[in-house]
């Protein structure tokens, strides 16, 4: 059994549920399951958890504002944030990280990403891991813009032809 503490909160409950029995098939036990952002971060202050799943558009509060406040609290200020939206462009990603989140991944994923996603969360031991990895998510968040402004100047492109 893996020991590290994990909250997820997300306004869709079958997310949470998925979420939530991927890991516990990857030996994670102790999990706890919010789908009200707020009841969330309550929960997070009394369990002390090492990682955060936090979806974007909940109901009560967009994850990116739960982040801000999260790094402002003392007791909670250290743990990994990992952020996760489907709806979500380059910009907002970016806001993700510059809030607080540490990693994100954008839905639908697979597990495969969710764990890599998280083990690495988990390895990063130093300041400076963690800057770097901040800075390795907003370059590929600022790639994957990048190739879609692309292809959107190409298809202008042929329209006009």
């Amino acid at each position: 059994m893996k020991t590290k503490k994990i909250i997820i909160i997300d306004d869709d409950p079958e997310i949470v549920e998925l979420l939530s029995d991927i890991l516990q098939s990857y030996d994670y036990s102790e999990i706890k399951t919010e789908i009200c952002c707020y009841k969330g971060l309550a929960l997070a202050g009394e369990m002390h958890p090492d990682l955060m799943i936090l979806g974007y558009n909940n109901a009560d509060i967009n994850g990116d504002i739960a982040c801000e406040s999260i790094k402002r609290n003392q007791v909670l200020k250290n743990m990994r944030i990992l952020g996760m939206s489907g709806n979500c462009d380059g910009e907002k990603a970016v806001a993700w990280i510059q809030a607080g989140a540490d990693a994100f991944i954008s839905k639908p994923f697979t597990e495969e990403e969710l764990l890599a996603k998280i083990e690495t969360l988990f390895s990063i031991e130093s300041k400076e891991e963690l800057d770097n990895l901040h800075l390795k998510e907003t370059v590929a968040i600022l790639q994957s813009e990048n190739r879609k402004l692309k292809n959107k100047l190409t298809e202008l492109k042929y329209e006009k032809i």
